[in-house]
């Protein structure tokens, strides 16, 4: 085992699931948004804590998010309720966290009050 990591930080490459969509012809952002996004479910459901993987993984989500383009928000926006059912309240309270602190960064609070994370937050901001 590394040092520093803790069992639970290590996963099992042959068990983690693996994005087989051709990622051709997608911007770069939204590569990184959803290869972020992958990481996030898969640590989510493991971790209790924040783990380093999982808080790097939270930032890199964050800023996707705000610079993938329209079409691809619109496209995901429906599957941050699944994101947030795989994540423990402290997981999805510290992503709005981040959220709101990048909408402040770049600007974009229209964006930020579209992020939900559960069915209540989406009756909230619909």
């Amino acid at each position: 085992m590394r040092k520093g990591l803790k069992k639970i930080d290590i996963i099992d490459r042959r068990n983690t699931p693996v994005l087989t969509s051709n990622f051709d012809g997608i911007t770069s952002a939204y590569r990184e948004y959803l290869e972020a996004k992958k990481i996030i479910i898969t640590h989510g459901k493991i971790s209790v804590g924040i783990s380093t993987t999982l808080a790097n993984n939270f930032q890199l989500f964050t800023q996707a998010l705000f610079k993938i383009n329209d079409q691809e928000f619109l496209i995901e926006r429906e599957g941050m309720i699944t994101l947030g059912n795989c994540l423990n309240p402290n997981h999805q309270s510290t992503l709005k966290a981040l959220v709101n602190n990048e909408s402040k960064l770049v600007g974009n609070n229209e964006r930020a009050e579209q992020f939900w994370l559960t069915t209540e937050d989406r009756q909230y901001y619909s």
